[in-house]
């Protein structure tokens, strides 16, 4: 094989090299394209559960502003009494905190994908092995004779 072959074949197969690498583990490679997916889909069901608490938020507000038996509850609550309810209180009894869920954080995971230098390295040690290889295995000219 000429050297110039030589030279051709192996910046080829080293392009090649970079190419199917950068595909895979690129930034914007199948696996880095796979955490993404799996991110958009944390994302859709943190937005469906926000939307649930959004939905139950409002009706609790709709019957905070209408149910006077609602209002009546949530004032006790506050410590708001009529003038005819008595009140007993219990050391022991727990208060009645009212926590409201108001979602989760989805955190975006970091990629996994790999550097471009390091990519750009083995589509460079791809050709200078290839290269190598291929003046190891050349076969010898038919002229050429052993001395």
């Amino acid at each position: 094989m000429k050297r110039g072959t030589r030279i051709f074949l192996s910046l080829y197969l080293g392009f090649v090299v970079y190419c199917v690498a950068m595909l895979i583990f690129g930034r914007t490679g199948v696996l880095a394209s796979r955490e993404l997916q799996e991110y958009r889909g944390r994302l859709e069901q943190n937005l469906s559960g926000l939307h649930d608490v959004n939905e139950r938020l409002a009706a609790e507000f709709e019957s905070l502003r209408s149910d006077p038996d609602t209002i009546r509850v949530e004032a006790n609550k506050l410590g708001f009494y009529a003038q005819d309810q008595r009140v007993m209180r219990l050391g022991n009894s727990p208060q009645d905190a009212s926590v409201y869920s108001i979602g989760s954080l989805v955190i975006e995971a970091k990629r996994s994908s790999a550097s471009d230098g390091a990519i750009r390295s083995i589509g460079l040690g791809a050709t200078l092995i290839f290269y190598l290889f291929s003046g190891v295995f050349r076969r010898k000219p038919h002229g050429y004779k052993e001395r």
